[in-house]
């Protein structure tokens, strides 16, 4: 039906509608992105008038922008009239075109029923104690976050190294497993978890952007005992060079393997984000990644070949990610960190200062010094292996650093 509409717009040399139409189009709902406010307004027009021909009959647009949201006369508004209400859901998010900011909802209803989750009265942090909780509920719970961008895995973390702790004592293979009330120690931190995750208020950012174009994709990576993670912020630099940041993606992923390779995984996952996100986003220059993992930082750099299998696979991943971005004509450039400044740390672990973090702008707009010059930036310093003298015998690496194949026994400061 939507592509019939489609067509009759081309059909009606209304070109650019059609196409927006076409490539803005998710199930039921439409968004789209356009410099100005007329060339919105022509958009929902010449749509609305499409679809009329069908007898479809469309919701009043939402025109919007970092001045407010627009009436039907072009004039912006920061403040709903009365009886009119505040805030629109789309994408299972809620939109406040007044304030132009999203907010993340965060599920707070929690039934006994065998499938967990309903909806029905929120649940008060008094009655968390007497929750007698099952990995059944604890995965409903934790499904029930919409957070596809990982803007809450500062929190959520913790909800996801609860369940692996759950999945190891009682294996979820065994049906029996999922409505068996978890063990008192499982059972304790459960309840703190979903304590936590009610109290917490509903995060909300801004959707504008800073001014200017998206120059530079910053992304930091982390492993840690039980996760590995990355986030990455965008700068944007306007004409006159001044520079602004926004968060744009988190993830993790929780994993047991030793803390080195834990490192490993996240830079290559972090590389792939990056390769998906200029492919996005192709006005990005110049992609920075850090870590905190000094044999990561070596490894990357090094010619010599691992035998394990994993850090090899590993290994060709990465460079085969950073070769993509090149033929791409960005820059990347490596950075090593210490654990203090690495922005994908509480992401890989659960700190507690994360319940303030996420209400903070060191979270939404990332570390303050990542819009400095960057030579006030806070790296460590250590010889590159292009400084080193190596020499190749019988297959293995001579330098006077440790070799990467023994990486393991290198330990983060």
């Amino acid at each position: 039906f939507r592509q019939r509409v489609v067509k009759d717009l081309k059909d009606n040399n209304q070109e650019i509608t059609a196409d927006l139409l076409a490539s803005s189009s998710f199930v039921d709902d439409n968004a789209l992105s356009v410099e100005t406010y007329p060339q919105a307004a022509t958009f929902c027009k010449e749509a609305i008038k499409a679809f009329a021909s069908y007898n479809a009959e469309l919701h009043e647009p939402l025109i919007s922008d970092k001045n407010g949201r627009y009436d039907s006369n072009g004039v912006p508004h920061k403040e709903p009239e009365v009886n009119e209400e505040a805030e629109s859901r789309i994408f299972g998010f809620f939109y406040n075109a007044f304030k132009d900011e999203i907010r993340l909802p965060i599920q707070r209803n929690i039934n006994h029923k065998r499938r967990g989750i309903g909806v029905g009265q929120d649940l008060l942090p008094g009655e968390v104690n007497n929750l007698q909780l099952t990995m059944r509920m604890v995965s409903s719970f934790q499904m029930s976050i919409h957070d596809f961008m990982g803007f809450m895995s500062i929190l959520t973390v913790r909800g996801k190294i609860l369940l692996s702790k759950i999945q190891e004592v009682l294996p979820p293979s065994t049906a029996a497993n999922w409505d068996q009330v978890l063990p008192p120690e499982l059972l304790e931190e459960g309840r703190q978890y979903i304590k936590m995750m009610i109290e917490a208020d509903d995060p909300i950012f801004k959707r504008s952007p800073p001014p200017g174009i998206l120059k530079e994709l910053h992304c930091h990576v982390d492993g840690a005992k039980d996760c590995y993670a990355i986030v990455i912020w965008g700068l944007f630099i306007n004409d006159s060079g001044n520079k602004g940041s926004k968060l744009l993606y988190s993830k993790n992923k929780v994993s047991k393997r030793t803390i080195p390779e834990q490192e490993l995984s996240s830079m290559a996952m972090g590389t792939q984000c990056l390769c998906n996100m200029v492919k996005i986003y192709p006005s990005v220059e110049t992609c920075h990644i850090f870590g905190d993992s000094e044999a990561v930082f070596y490894q990357t750099r090094a010619s010599y070949k691992t035998k394990d299998v994993f850090r090899a696979n590993k290994h060709y991943f990465i460079q085969s990610n950073l070769d993509e971005l090149k033929d791409a004509n960005v820059k990347v450039h490596i950075h090593l960190v210490r654990s203090a400044h690495n922005g994908a740390d509480p992401v890989s672990k659960f700190i507690e200062s994360s319940v303030t973090l996420i209400k903070s702008s060191s979270w939404w707009q990332g570390p303050v010094w990542m819009t400095q010059e960057q030579s006030s930036w806070p790296l460590a310093e250590l010889p590159s292996v292009s400084q080193q003298q190596n020499t190749v015998e019988s297959g293995e690496v001579v330098s006077s650093l440790p070799k990467t194949d023994c990486y393991a026994t290198m330990e983060r400061k």
